[in-house]
This record gives C-alpha cells, structure tokens and sequence, in this order.
C-alpha cells in the first residue's frame, strides 16, 4: 500500500491554524495575567483605603463637633468652618480638636483585676461650693488616672498637675464657635479655657487667673491635642513612561499624587499651628482627599494609586 506524504499547501495551513490558535491562546493568558494584576491590586487598594479611613474616622469619632475647621494648605487667611458652605474642592487640610477619650474610658488594672471607673466625668458639680469662676468641681473624676493617660500619650508634652501644660475644657454649651475661638488663627481661644488640677483629683482650676466669670454650663470636654489631615509631597500623577496622567473631566485635569499625613499633639489655644506636633504618614499615593460636612455629619473622600499599574480605587466614608 502505498504511503501518501503531506503536500505543502496542507503544512502551510497546518502551520497558520497553528499560528491562529497560538496567538488566540496567548491573547487569552495576556488577558487573564492582567485581569489577575488588576484584581490583585484593585484588593490592595480597597484594603488600605478601608483600613486609612478607619483610622481617620476613629479620630474624627471623637472630635469637638464645632471644632471642625478647613484650610487651604494652613494658610491663616483661609481657614473656614467645615459647615461654612462656601468651601471649595481647593481646602485640602482638615483640622480639629478632640476630647481626651482614653482618659475618659478609666479602665486601670490593678492586683485585684481590672477596675472600670471614670476619668474625667464631664459634668461639673454647679452646686459645690469650690466651683466659681477661678475652679470648678467635676464629681465622679479620678482625675490622678486621667493625668497619668495624658501625660503618656502625649510623649510627656501635657501635664494635668501643671498650669499652663496645655490640657483644657470646652464647655457644650459654649456659643461662641468661630474659627478665632478656637485658636486655630492665633487671636483668640474664647471657648477654650485652659485648665490645670489641684491635689484633689475632682477639681480643675483654670490656668488664667484674669479671665472674666465664666458662663458654666453643667456638661464638659477635656481636651489636650488637635488633629489635621495634610496633604505632603504633592506631585503629578505620571505612568511608566514618565507623561502626565489626566482624569476624564471635560476639559480633562491633572491627576495629583501625594502622601496623606496626620498631625497630632499640639494646641491651636496655645498658639501652636499643627505643624508645631508630631506627624504620622497614614497614606501614600493618594491622588484625592475630599471632605464636606452635612449637617453634623462629616463625609471623606479617599482616592489611592498604584504607583507601578496607575490602577486606582476610590472609597467614602461617613463619620457621625
């Protein structure tokens, strides 16, 4: 029997199917490989972004409401209350000052166990005879435990027992909530009142011995550091081949990149601007971070990149 032998005209065609099936083949593991990066780095990004807005909305859980302020890169001139509705996508700096919640927790472990008590209690007795206009009692304080908490967690910066340490109280009643009375522009601090406490661990005694009488009201926080969140590093956002990246806006802008950092542990009733604390790098790569505040609500905005496949995610977050 004899043997028939491929013609050429069928090797050519075997070797273009071949061809056909290898370059579909390897389209297909291209198209899976960056499927594969991309789902991989779209998961990062939305983990840290989870995780950087947790921390800023742990922060922010705790602020003074009313304290809340906004700037444009901290200049003095353009800081505005956060519910001020003339605020533009140009402030990029959030700033405000928070109560000492560790110190109001009180939980302390002693041999016997763990003792729950607290602090500072946030009321002020009205009726106690030692509460006028230069001191005031707060029952239910153990206010030798709360100095202990801030004295540590501010780097030994702020000392309860010592006048002029930096630790004060906001009243809740208080209705002069201007940006000025708070600090912030160094003028004034008319609803700050810088504190200090006496050998007894229930009454704080105000740090100015000149203020006029003050207007008590019954409720209280005790303060002894502000936060800002500040953009550092601003660059322009550029892929791997160095050109500059644009969004999809008509007409299209530049996307930014920077690193997000948080300022802590000083005092604008001081005089201090939060440059004067100590800073945390809580992001890198960010190319937006907006907030806007609705009512007593705060809403944050967070944008992160990649950096090496200029893939990005973006996530908000509401803070009651």
């Amino acid at each position: 029997m004899k043997k028939r032998a491929f013609t050429l005209i069928e090797i050519v065609m075997v070797i273009v199917v071949l061809g056909i099936v290898a370059m579909i083949g390897t389209n297909i593991i291209t198209h899976m490989y960056e499927g594969y990066i991309r789902s991989r780095v779209i998961n990062k990004l939305q983990a840290d972004s989870e995780q950087i807005l947790d921390q800023i909305s742990k922060r922010l859980q705790y602020r003074i409401k009313d304290s809340v302020v906004a700037s444009i890169d901290g200049n003095l001139l353009s800081y505005k209350k956060l519910s001020d509705p003339t605020i533009t996508t140009n402030y990029n700096v959030l700033e405000w000052i928070g109560y000492d919640n560790e110190g109001m927790i009180g939980e302390w472990v002693s041999a016997g166990g763990i003792n729950r008590f607290a602090g500072w209690s946030g009321f002020i007795d009205l009726d106690n005879a030692s509460t006028d206009s230069s001191a005031f009692v707060t029952s239910g304080s153990r206010l030798d435990k709360t100095k202990i908490d801030i004295y540590n967690l501010s780097y030994d910066g702020v000392d309860l027992n010592a006048k002029g340490s930096g630790a004060a109280i906001i009243f809740k009643c208080s209705h002069d909530n201007s940006v000025a009375s708070y600090g912030y522009t160094g003028a004034t601090h008319s609803s700050v009142y810088p504190v200090h406490k006496t050998a007894s661990n229930t009454q704080l005694i105000f740090d100015d011995s000149t203020m006029p009488s003050v207007d008590y009201c019954e409720h209280y926080y005790l303060a002894w550091s502000a936060y800002a969140i500040v953009p550092e590093n601003v660059t322009d956002a550029k892929d791997a081949n160095g050109n500059v990246l644009y969004d999809n806006s008509t007409p299209p802008n530049k996307i930014k990149d920077f690193d997000l950092f948080l300022y802590y542990n000083y005092q604008p009733w001081q005089n201090e601007r939060y440059s004067s604390g100590k800073k945390a790098l809580i992001a890198k790569h960010v190319s937006t971070f907006r907030f806007i505040q609705v009512g007593s609500t705060i809403r944050v905005k967070l944008c992160l990149r990649d950096d090496k496949t200029n893939y990005g995610f973006c996530k908000e977050r509401a803070v009651y």
